[in-house]
């Protein structure tokens, strides 16, 4: 499997893949591939990556950029890996890449953000496995009922 900067000729693939994990709402779906389409049109604001296997197939992507104002500190904005990839280390190899190019561009923290909602406790479970700690916890942020939790990764500079 390889990281590669995304194309637009992955599109389609990305789309089905935010389709297939089930656990995107239709705003937040439209947010997605407005990010993925501002990447593709040459917007510098966000970094988009998508992990193929040997024979090409689309496996996962993942999206993150500097955070603006901020000295060497980064944002993942999504990750998301094709059902039929997950526990397989795609994404994991999806985040150590970006830590990795992270680093190499200066940066010394990884911030992300998402839900205390059920549908996301996988993702959530993922990012503790992946080293990355919560630090905030905003309740009734997105909804009643449904906390932000901010997670945090502190980066080796390269």
């Amino acid at each position: 499997m390889q990281i590669e900067p995304m194309e637009p000729r992955h599109r389609e693939v990305v789309i089905n893949i935010l389709r297939e994990v089930g656990i995107f709402n239709d705003e937040e779906f439209t947010v997605a591939l407005e990010v993925v389409d501002s990447y593709l049109n040459g917007g510098k604001d966000y970094l988009v990556e998508v992990a193929v296997d040997d024979k090409g197939s689309v496996e996962g992507y993942i999206c993150y950029g500097r955070t603006p104002l901020t000295d060497g500190v980064y944002h993942l904005y999504w990750i998301a890996v094709r059902p039929s990839c997950q526990r397989k280390g795609v994404g994991r190899k999806l985040m150590r890449t970006m830590e990795n190019k992270v680093s190499s561009m200066g940066g010394r923290i990884i911030l992300l953000e998402t839900s205390s909602t059920e549908r996301y406790r996988v993702a959530r479970d993922f990012y503790l496995v992946n080293e990355y700690k919560p630090i905030v916890r905003i309740e009734d942020f997105y909804r009643v009922g449904d906390a932000l939790i901010v997670y945090k990764k502190e980066l080796e500079r390269k």
